[in-house]
């Protein structure tokens, strides 16, 4: 039994060897050393020398924890967007201005949709007074503002 063609019969067992090799010779590729395809997320802290951030980035599977971080300090992670191209990753962020008053907001600072072709493999995030700024090519540009809170 097998798949017939033209010049005669191609058997399922090499049809099936044939796939695991394309398989195979397709994952060597995605992940060998010369071409990492993860993309690198960084978030900096750039709101003021005085000023605390604080901080928890999350996707559906991964939690990356609460973080403090001082001005111009920096978190960073790598991961490698699905190839249904519905990868997030979400962050919490608050900080307290000159007044006492809180600042807050919850953003999606990645969604696959909308920055893989932006940046595929170097993501960059300003957070500063105004809000959180994305690096696109040649410019940052403000993406979200801040929710006041009492």
């Amino acid at each position: 039994m097998g798949i017939v063609f033209s010049n005669g019969t191609f058997n399922c067992f090499k049809l099936a060897l044939l796939l695991v090799f394309f398989v195979w010779s397709g994952n060597s590729y995605a992940v060998s050393e010369d071409s990492d395809p993860k993309t690198n997320l960084t978030i900096i802290n750039y709101i003021s020398e005085s000023t605390i951030l604080y901080l928890h980035c999350k996707s559906r599977d991964n939690d990356l924890g609460p973080q403090v971080m001082a001005y111009s300090q920096h978190v960073q992670w790598k991961f490698y967007p699905n190839i249904f191209d519905t990868t997030l990753f979400w962050c919490t962020m608050n900080w307290i201005d000159s007044d006492g008053h809180e600042e807050y907001g919850s953003f999606n600072i990645y969604e696959s949709d909308r920055d893989r072709r932006i940046c595929a493999v170097e993501c960059q995030r300003e957070v500063r007074k105004e809000g959180v700024y994305f690096n696109y090519p040649n410019n940052w540009r403000l993406m979200y503002t801040w929710s006041k809170r009492v």
